[in-house]
Order: C-alpha cells, then sequence, then structure tokens
C-alpha cells in the first residue's frame, strides 16, 4: 500500500480480483481516460451505485448522463477534469 502525499484517504494498492466490493464503499469512480471503448470498470461502478466521473471519450458519453447518472468532463484537459471532480464533490445531491 502506498499513501499519496501523506493523505491518509488516498491510497494506491495493487491490483485487485474484488473491485466490486471497493466501488461498493467508495465515494465515487474517476476515469479520466482519453481514450476507452466500453469500460467494463464503469459498468462495475454503475452496478453498485458507485458515482463515476469520467472524460467523455468512447462509449463512456453514451453511458453517463451529466449531473443525473454520473458527471462527464467538458474534455479530456486536465483542467476540465479537475472541474468537473469539485462539481461531482461538491454537488447538493450525492444520491
Amino acid at each position: 500500500m502506498e499513501v499519496v502525499n501523506n493523505d491518509p484517504y488516498i491510497e494506491f494498492i495493487e491490483g485487485r480480483h474484488n473491485v466490486v466490493d471497493y466501488l461498493s464503499i467508495a465515494d465515487a469512480f474517476c476515469l479520466s481516460s482519453i481514450f476507452e471503448g466500453m469500460p467494463i470498470s464503469l459498468i462495475e461502478a454503475l452496478s453498485v451505485g458507485c458515482i463515476p466521473i469520467c472524460t467523455p471519450v468512447g462509449g463512456i458519453s453514451q453511458m453517463i448522463k451529466h449531473g443525473k447518472t454520473g458527471f462527464l468532463s467538458r474534455d479530456v484537459s486536465v483542467d476540465s477534469y479537475c472541474d468537473v471532480l469539485k462539481e461531482a464533490l461538491y454537488h447538493p445531491d450525492k444520491r
């Protein structure tokens, strides 16, 4: 386990076979890809009600309705993704 910048709430872990267990307790699922098809990781996150925060590439924009079923950045830039992360984390309706 590797902690990020001494932040006890963020850690990197090795590959896991029980990803859904982690998604079911996570506050959000972040997918900041510049290229995707139809990501199984997003399907898994949606299946357990984990809020997806993604870039609008590939099939992602067909799966997420911004502000309803998740959050989509305007584009794949870092600034745009940071903006949508803030929007999602401060959104009044987390359900």
